[in-house]
C-alpha cells in the first residue's frame, strides 16, 4: 500500500470523529433550548487527523489518552457516526453549520461556505451565547461563522515545532462575564505532518497494533507511532 492511500483512507475516517462531535453539539444545542436558565457552557475540543481507530475509547491500542478515557468514563459517546466529507476544512463547516457540503458550499480544501448561511455562533446570539475559537480555525468566510478569536494555541498544522499553548487566552474568555454562557472551540493542530511532537521513545517501533484495514508495513507503522504520540501530548 502507498502512504498516499493510506493517508487518504486515514481522512476517510477523520470525518467519525467530527460527526460524533456535532452529535455533541446537537445534543447540547437543544439542551440549550430547553433550559435556558441553567446557562450551560459548551467546550469543544477537535483534534486534527485524528481517526476513531487511534483512541483507546473507540478499540484503539496504541496512543494512551488517560483524560480522555476518564472523559469518556463520566460521560456519552458515539460509535455509529459519520460525516459527508472527510477532509479538513468541509467537515469542520458541516459541524458548525449542521449541513452538508453540497449545501454549506464548502465541499472541498480552501472553500468558504455560501454567504446567508446560518452557523453554530448564530445560532447562539439569540441566546445570549459568546463563541469563540481558538487555535486551528480553517472555517470561512467570517461573515459565515463568526467566532470570536480566542489567543492560546497555535493555528498553523506545520510549523515546526507547533508554537506551546498558552491558557491565558481560553482562561480570560471562559471567565470574562460569568453571567453569559459560552461555547468555546479548541482546534488543536495535533495530530497532523510534519509530525515534530510528541514523545517517540514512549512508542518503539514495531509495536504498533495496527486496526484490520490498514496493512502492516514499516511507513505505515512510522504514521501510526506519530500520530500516538503526538495525540498523547494532550490527550
Amino acid at each position: 500500500m502507498h502512504i498516499n492511500s493510506f493517508v487518504c483512507r486515514r481522512f476517510t475516517q477523520l470525518g467519525s470523529m467530527a460527526i460524533r462531535l456535532a452529535m455533541i453539539m446537537t445534543l447540547a444545542f437543544l439542551t440549550f433550548q430547553s433550559a435556558r436558565a441553567a446557562s450551560l457552557n459548551v467546550p469543544i475540543i477537535l483534534a486534527d487527523v485524528c481517526t476513531f481507530s487511534d483512541l483507546p475509547i473507540y478499540g484503539g491500542r496504541n496512543a494512551k489518552t488517560p483524560n480522555l478515557d476518564r472523559l469518556a468514563s463520566q460521560g456519552l459517546t458515539f460509535d455509529r457516526a459519520y460525516v459527508s466529507s472527510a477532509m479538513c476544512q468541509p467537515c469542520r463547516a458541516e459541524l458548525f453549520t449542521g449541513q452538508q457540503p453540497v449545501r454549506n458550499g464548502c465541499a472541498w480544501k480552501h472553500s468558504a461556505s455560501r454567504p446567508g448561511t446560518c452557523s453554530l455562533p448564530r445560532h447562539l446570539a439569540p441566546l445570549c451565547y459568546r463563541a469563540g475559537i481558538a487555535g486551528k480555525v480553517h472555517e470561512a468566510p467570517k461573515a459565515v461563522i463568526p467566532f470570536e478569536n480566542v489567543a492560546g494555541f497555535d493555528p498553523n498544522a506545520v510549523r515546526e515545532p507547533t508554537k506551546p499553548h498558552d491558557l491565558a487566552g481560553i482562561r480570560e474568555f471562559m471567565t470574562r462575564d460569568r453571567s453569559q454562557p459560552f461555547c468555546l472551540v479548541v482546534g488543536l493542530v495535533e495530530p497532523h505532518v510534519p509530525w515534530v511532537m510528541g514523545d517517540r521513545s514512549k512508542y518503539p517501533p514495531g509495536e504498533r497494533k495496527l486496526p484490520p484495514h490498514l496493512a502492516d508495513t514499516p511507513a505505515i507503522d512510522a504514521i501510526c507511532l506519530s500520530v500516538a504520540s503526538e495525540l498523547s501530548l494532550t490527550a
